[in-house]
Formats: C-alpha cells, structure tokens, sequence
C-alpha cells in the first residue's frame, strides 16, 4: 500500500508540475508574442518617419524649383530657400574640391606606379533617393 501511495503523490506531483510549466510557458509565449508585436509597430514607426522626411524632402524641391520659376511662395519659406541656396553653393564648392584631390591623388599614382591604383566613384545627387 505504501508503494500505491507513493505512486499517487508522484503522479499528483508530476501532473502539478506539468501543468505548472505548461502555465509558464504560456505566460513566457504571451510576452515574446507582445514583445514581437511592439518590435514591428517600433519599426512601422520608424519607416513612417522614414518615409515622411522623404515626402517632405520632395515637397521642398517641388517648392525651390517652384520659387526659381517665378512662383510667389509665403514669406516664411524666404529665409529657408535662402539657406538651401547657400547649402548648394557650398556644395558645388566642397564637390570641385574633393574632384581636385582625386585628380591629385590620380595623377600621383599615374607617376608612381604608371597607371591608376583605383577607380573614383561620382556623387551626383541623382543616386540619393532611397525610395
């Protein structure tokens, strides 16, 4: 009879202890499933954001080409054009000086080793929408 009883308290003690750590399991695949669930909405937000400061920046391109045709645009984009203005032409100037180092860079290599060491890849701006 003492077996029995053994027998008995070890299959109580086994069936409390599965369902114990099927309970547990539950409650750790609810977290990971919300876990998973705000990882995904964090990124659709960040892809949002993405994609907004694009349609943004379109929106301000369409707006300067509109303010270089002629078009009359609000008083507060002035000083902002202004800005951008003065960022293209420090841009023009930034990309002449890096095409002058490479021509230099070039033109040493040409002497040292009788051709180019390396092929240069323009920046055109064409090549900057991740769209």
């Amino acid at each position: 009879m003492a077996s029995k009883r053994s027998g008995d308290l070890l299959g109580k003690d086994l069936s409390s202890f599965f369902k114990n750590a099927v309970s547990a399991l539950e409650d750790v695949s609810g977290q990971v499933l919300r876990s998973g669930q705000a990882g995904k909405a964090s990124l659709d937000v960040q892809l949002l954001k993405r994609q907004r400061a694009k349609a943004l920046a379109r929106l301000g391109e369409v707006l300067l080409d509109e303010h270089d045709r002629g078009v009359a645009l609000p008083a507060a984009a002035d000083d902002l054009i202004a800005d951008v203005k003065v960022l293209d032409v420090q841009l023009q100037e930034a990309k002449v000086e890096a095409d002058k180092l490479w021509n230099a860079g070039d033109a040493a290599s040409k002497d040292a080793a009788g051709s180019t060491s390396r092929a240069r890849v323009s920046d055109d701006d064409d090549d900057d929408d991740d769209a």
